[in-house]
C-alpha cells in the first residue's frame, strides 16, 4: 500500500508535466504552394497536438497547412537561428503574417516598411513562452504580447505548483513507505493529502475560471486602431502646373540640380507639359530610386548613413513627391488641426456637418499653451524646455478618454479641399496646416511667410518655401540637405537625433511621439539590416592575415537645428 502511494506520486508528477509542454507547442508546417518553406505555428487550440492542429483549429488558413512535426523552443525561431522561414506566428494570426511573408519575401525592397512589430524582450525569460510579433492591418494593430505574457505567467505558476505538489507527494510517499514510527507514517500521509488538496485548488481554480469565462485563462489579442497617414497624390497635370509656377519663385542650387541627375530610376508624368521646365518631373521614388535619392542627399549633406535620409522621406510620404497632407483629416487627438476642424463644423466648400459624437470642450483648447507654441515654432531653439512645451501643444496633455473616443467616432468626417494650380491658395484650406511633397514639410496656417504668388509658406534659411517650390524635387532636396547640415552642425549623430530634429518638437529621449518617430526608427532598423544582408561577403584571404580595417559609419545626433513648421513639426502628411 505504501509502495503504491509512492509510485502514484511519481507517476502523477510525470503526467502533470506533459500538458505544460503542450501549452507552448510549436509545430513545423508547410503550405501546399510552398512546400520548401517552413512555417512555424504556435498552437493555441486546447488539447491539440501538431498532427491534429489542422483538424481542430478555427483558422481556415491553418487548415490548409500540413503540420506534423513538433519543434523544440530552440528550433522554433527564424531561420537564422532555428528552422522557421519567418518569425513564429500564433495560430490565430497565421494569415496576416506567415502566408503573406512567405509569398512576398523575395520581392522585398531594401528598407521596405514592415507590417509587423517585433515583440519586446523580457528581462527574465519565462520557460515555454514565445511572444509573437504585433501585426498591423489597415484597420487595427493586433498585439498578442500581453495576452501571451499573461497566459505564460499563468502556465509558469501552475507548473511551479504542480512541481511543488509532485515533490511533496514523492516526499510524503517515501516517508509513508520508509517511516519507522507511526508519527513518520502519519506525517507522510498528511503531506501527500496536503499536496493533493493544494494541487486540486490550483487546477480547480483554473478549471472554474475557464468554465465561467475562458478569457480569464486565455486573454484576447489586444487590438489597437491604426491611423493611416492622410496624404493624397495629386494628378500629373496639377503637379506639372505647380512646377511651372515654381519657375518664377525658385532658383535651385546648381550643385543639387547636377547631382539629382544621378537619380535615374524614379518615375513621373509620361509627357512633359512645359518643355522649358528646368525641374525634374519625377515624383515617385521607391526601390532603386529611393536608394539613389538617399545616396545623393546623404552625400550632399555629409551624412555617411544613407538609411537616415531614406527613413525620413519613405516614412513621411512613401517616396511620393506629389503628396499633399491635410492635417485636419488626421484622425489623431494629438493633432490640433483635427480638433479645430471638427469644432468648425464646416468644410472648405462651406458644407456644414454635425458630429456623431460631441467633442468635449476641454480637448486641446489651452490658448495660453497654443500661444507659447506659436512663438517657439517661429524661432525654435530646440532646447529641452521648448521641446517639452511643443510636445504639450501637440495635444498630449489634458486629454481624456472622452476626447479620444470623440475623435475616433468622428474619423469619417473629412475636409473637401483639393489642390489646384490657382494661386495664391492653390485650392487648400489654410485654416489648417498642410504637409507638402517628399518629406511632408509642414506649412503652417499662420506665422509663416508669403510671396507674390503664394499666400502661405515656411520661412527657412532666408527663403519662403511655398507649395509650388516644395513640389519640385529640387526644392525638397535642397531644403532637406540644408536642414541635415544644420542638424549635423548642431551635434546630431544618431538616427534618432535627426528624426527628432526633423519633427522639431520631440524631447531628447525620442519616445514622446509614438507614430512617425517610432516608424522612422523601425524603418531605419529594417534598412540597415537589409543593407547588411545584401552586402557581398568579404574576400577570402590567404597567407598571413592582418587586422581588418573596417569603416564605421556615423549613426546619429541631437535634434537641434532641425526643420520646424506649424507647431514645431514638419510631418504634416501624417
Amino acid at each position: 500500500m505504501r509502495f503504491a502511494a509512492a509510485v502514484f506520486g511519481v507517476a502523477f508528477m510525470s503526467l502533470m508535466f506533459s500538458p505544460l509542454e503542450a501549452l507552448a507547442l510549436c509545430c513545423k508546417c508547410t503550405a501546399s504552394d510552398a512546400p520548401e518553406s517552413t512555417i512555424c505555428i504556435q498552437v493555441e487550440t486546447a488539447d491539440t497536438d501538431c498532427s491534429s492542429l489542422t483538424a481542430n483549429t478555427g483558422n481556415a488558413d491553418v487548415k490548409k497547412l500540413n503540420c506534423i512535426k513538433p519543434l523544440e523552443p530552440a528550433q522554433c525561431q527564424k531561420i537564422t537561428k532555428g528552422v522557421c522561414k519567418e518569425e513564429p506566428v500564433s495560430e490565430s494570426l497565421y494569415k496576416k503574417i506567415s502566408a503573406s511573408a512567405a509569398q512576398q519575401a523575395p520581392q522585398k525592397t531594401v528598407g521596405a516598411i514592415e507590417t509587423t512589430v517585433s515583440p519586446p524582450k523580457l528581462g527574465v525569460d519565462i520557460p515555454f513562452l514565445t511572444l509573437s510579433p504585433a501585426v498591423a492591418t489597415k484597420a487595427v494593430m493586433n498585439v498578442p504580447w500581453l495576452a501571451q505574457y499573461i497566459a505564460g505567467v499563468q502556465n509558469y505558476l501552475i507548473g511551479i505548483s504542480v512541481t511543488a505538489a509532485a515533490i511533496m507527494l514523492v516526499y510524503g510517499g517515501f516517508l509513508y513507505i520508509l517511516g519507522a514510527t507511526g508519527i513518520q507514517i502519519s506525517s507522510g500521509k498528511a503531506i501527500m493529502i496536503d499536496a493533493v488538496i493544494g494541487l486540486a485548488l490550483v487546477l480547480g481554480a483554473y478549471t472554474i475560471l475557464e468554465t465561467i469565462n475562458p478569457a480569464t485563462i486565455k486573454p484576447a489579442v489586444l487590438q489597437i486602431e491604426t491611423i493611416t497617414p492622410k496624404y493624397y497624390k495629386i494628378s500629373d497635370a496639377t503637379y506639372q502646373g505647380l512646377q511651372q509656377v515654381a519657375m518664377g519663385e525658385f532658383k535651385p542650387d546648381p550643385e543639387i540640380v547636377e547631382r539629382l541627375k544621378e537619380v535615374t530610376a524614379g518615375t513621373g508624368p509620361t509627357t512633359r507639359m512645359y518643355p522649358d521646365n528646368p525641374f525634374s518631373e519625377k515624383n515617385s521614388f521607391v526601390g532603386e530610386a529611393a536608394d539613389q535619392l538617399a545616396h545623393v542627399i546623404s552625400d550632399l549633406a555629409g551624412i555617411e548613413d544613407e538609411c537616415i535620409v531614406k527613413s525620413i522621406f519613405m516614412v513621411e510620404s512613401k517616396g511620393n513627391n506629389n503628396a499633399i497632407g491635410h492635417d485636419e483629416d488626421v484622425g489623431l487627438i494629438e493633432v490640433q488641426a483635427r480638433l479645430d476642424f471638427l469644432r468648425s463644423k464646416i468644410t472648405y466648400k462651406e458644407k456644414k456637418f454635425e458630429l456623431p459624437t460631441a467633442l468635449p470642450a476641454e480637448c486641446g483648447t489651452d490658448k495660453e499653451l497654443k500661444a507659447q507654441c506659436l512663438k517657439i515654432s517661429k524661432n525654435p531653439t530646440f532646447s529641452e524646455a521648448d521641446q517639452q512645451i511643443l510636445f504639450k501643444c501637440k495635444g498630449m496633455e489634458n486629454q481624456t478618454e472622452q476626447c479620444r473616443k470623440a475623435v475616433t467616432d468622428n474619423k469619417n468626417i473629412l475636409n473637401d479641399d483639393t489642390i489646384t494650380t490657382e494661386p495664391p491658395d492653390y485650392g487648400l484650406d489654410w485654416r489648417f496646416s498642410h504637409g507638402v511633397g517628399l518629406t511632408q514639410l509642414t506649412i503652417p496656417p499662420t506665422g509663416g511667410c508669403k510671396t507674390q504668388t503664394s499666400s502661405h509658406g515656411l520661412p527657412k534659411f532666408g527663403k519662403c518655401w511655398t507649395v509650388p517650390i516644395l513640389l519640385t524635387l529640387e526644392g525638397q532636396a535642397q531644403l532637406l540637405v540644408y536642414s541635415l547640415k544644420n542638424m549635423k552642425a548642431a551635434g546630431a549623430e544618431k538616427p534618432c537625433d535627426f528624426f527628432m530634429g526633423w519633427g522639431g518638437f520631440c524631447v531628447k529621449n525620442c519616445t514622446c511621439r509614438g507614430d512617425l518617430i517610432k516608424k522612422k526608427q523601425d524603418f531605419y532598423a529594417g534598412c540597415v539590416k537589409a543593407k547588411k544582408s545584401a552586402a557581398p561577403p568579404p574576400p577570402a584571404t590567404s597567407g598571413v592575415s592582418g587586422g581588418s580595417g573596417g569603416v564605421s559609419a556615423s549613426e546619429s545626433g541631437s535634434g537641434s537645428g532641425g526643420v520646424s513648421g506649424g507647431g514645431g513639426g514638419v510631418s504634416g502628411g501624417e
